[in-house]
């Protein structure tokens, strides 16, 4: 057998008895996944905070998966830049394991779980957990007023519009370790992602019912993926209000429980502060929609980030107040021993040795020879390997 064969033929017997995942799954819960494959750490342009996060492994460090969920094991630190931060934490190492279901359901008992409450509802692509609207606090402490943290806590927000939470109790103004987190739009995940709608948005995470959140820009017609894009427009309105003295379904409230003045926050600072009208926009009162996607090209249940024709968040901004599926993941689990770990097929590493080097010239020229195929050699994406992938493959090299 000449020696270009012998090479295609110890290629593939390799990937056939290592039981590698290469090009098998597809399932979008298993390889949207932002897996960290060059070691990259945190960053911030705040030295203190990069002190800190300059030492944690950026984005997901592994996803394994089973039948029924995916476990997703990351730091909570995105490889985009963050900080500084005003509450005297930073964005700490939460060596933490998601557990997400890969066949959600609906939740038909019609007790929706609620995903306005406090701790994370969610997981974003990178890792990075995704809280809700609320900050848990409400005017007055009295659980009538909810507080919007997009409002009330924007300007801890850093530039990429997120913030950690502090994890455990301190000493006031002692730096403490927090739970970095996005109330609202992930901008810098986005911008890494090419969201600037030329395309449907990615998907940027998957809520804890397992159901993907998508960024604002999707197909007009949900059942058509040909149709034109639109930006997805929230279906909560403003209320036609001059005072808190009233619930949005009607419900007059005794003075004692009235909510601030607009004078001292304006409107939109609180939940109470907007209704629901399912004709106002494209989006149920989860903030989602049954469609098809690039993904789900049969079409999913998905939420979408919700923005305001200015570029900013409307409400409820990515989740609603309820989730629209059964609720079965859970946070800091273990991961079965029959998982199976998926590893990403990364372009260029025809060797698959973990990494693109001088190393793979040789086993790429013998799969020209060949005309073999193999997924990490079809560098243009294109479905084939032959000599246009030679330039892409060339300037992989060059960035070594």
């Amino acid at each position: 057998m000449p020696t270009v064969l012998k090479i295609v033929a110890s290629l593939a017997m390799l990937l056939v008895c290592s039981g590698s995942v290469y090009g098998q799954i597809t399932d979008p819960a298993i390889v949207n996944w932002s897996i960290n494959t060059t070691g990259t750490t945190g960053t911030s342009i705040d030295p203190e905070t990069d002190g800190f996060v300059s030492a944690i492994l950026a984005d997901v460090e592994a996803v394994h998966y089973g039948p029924n969920f995916v476990f997703v094991e990351a730091a909570g630190v995105p490889s985009y830049n963050v900080g500084p931060f005003r509450n005297s934490t930073y964005a700490a190492d939460l060596d933490a394991t998601f557990k997400i279901p890969r066949n959600p359901v609906e939740d038909t008992t019609g007790n929706n779980e609620i995903a306005a409450g406090t701790g994370p509802i969610g997981v974003l692509v990178n890792g990075v957990v995704i809280f809700s609207f609320s900050d848990a606090r409400s005017y007055n402490n009295q659980g009538i007023w909810n507080q919007d943290a997009n409002v009330f806590e924007f300007l801890g927000f850093d530039n990429s519009l997120g913030h950690p939470v502090a994890i455990g109790d301190g000493q006031p103004n002692e730096l403490r370790p927090g739970r970095y987190h996005h109330h609202q739009n992930p901008i810098a995940l986005r911008a890494q992602l090419g969201d600037d709608g030329s395309a449907h948005s990615p998907i940027l995470g998957f809520a804890f019912d397992g159901f993907p959140i998508y960024g604002p820009y999707a197909f007009a017609d949900p059942n058509d993926g040909g149709s034109d894009l639109v930006q997805m427009k929230s279906s909560y309105q403003l209320r036609n209000i001059t005072d808190r003295t009233t619930l949005a379904d009607g419900t007059v409230l005794p003075q004692a429980l009235w909510g601030p003045s607009l004078q001292n926050f304006a409107l939109g600072a609180y939940r109470e502060d907007f209704y629901f009208d399912s004709a106002s926009g494209d989006l149920d009162q989860h903030n989602g929609r049954f469609g098809v996607t690039p993904e789900y090209p049969g079409g999913t249940y998905a939420y979408f980030v919700t923005l305001n024709d200015d570029g900013t968040t409307a409400f409820p901004h990515m989740i609603g107040d309820t989730y629209f599926g059964t609720v079965t993941a859970q946070r800091n689990v273990s991961i079965p021993p029959m998982a199976t770990e998926y590893i990403p097929v990364i372009l260029g590493d025809v060797n698959q040795d973990g990494a693109v080097s001088f190393l793979d010239i040789s086993p790429f020229i013998g799969l020209l020879s060949a005309n073999g195929f193999l997924e990490e050699a079809d560098v243009n994406q294109d479905g084939a390997v032959n000599f246009l992938d030679i330039s892409p493959f060339i300037d992989l090299l060059s960035g070594v």
